[in-house]
């Protein structure tokens, strides 16, 4: 009949593909905790005298490592945050800080799959912010995360 016959074909949009990582619950970063204080006790040392430790300096220590990672763009481990040499309060210390940091929303702590390991990162805001010197010791609010619960002086019952 003179027409040509051709099949139609549609091609599809490019799609971007957009992982949504679950939301890192409290059991899992408390059972991480749990985790490295075992491995702490099997590292402790015996000590006469106690350090001072300092959540206030911890966080600073914290964000100088994650501002390092986050030049090279990647996300750091969860438990290479923690110093095992320091025993069980320094474990402690190190995880308050971590939580005190995410409160003030400064990381961002995520996981890939559940029960996969988790990551933190700092957040860009707190990274300028950070830049800029507000985050030093003396602008940091005095709070219960403020002071070391492991200086001596007043004790509590």
């Amino acid at each position: 009949m003179g027409r040509d016959w051709f099949s139609v074909q549609a091609g599809l949009p490019p799609l971007e593909s957009r992982v949504i990582h679950p939301e890192v619950e409290l059991d899992e970063l408390l059972s991480a905790l749990s985790d490295i204080l075992k491995r702490a006790e099997l590292v402790q040392a015996h000590q006469i005298s106690r350090e001072v430790l300092s959540t206030r300096e911890r966080m600073l220590k914290i964000m100088e490592q994650l501002s390092h990672d986050d030049a090279h763009h990647r996300y750091t481990s969860f438990e290479s945050l923690f110093t095992l040499e320091e025993g069980r309060a320094g474990v402690v210390v190190t995880f308050m800080a971590i939580l005190e940091l995410a409160k003030e929303a400064m990381i961002e702590i995520v996981q890939n799959a559940p029960l996969s390991p988790i990551h933190v990162r700092a957040r860009r805001a707190a990274l300028a912010d950070d830049e800029e010197g507000a985050f030093e010791d003396n602008q940091i609010e005095d709070d219960a995360y403020g002071e070391s619960a492991f200086e001596p002086g007043e004790e509590t019952p």
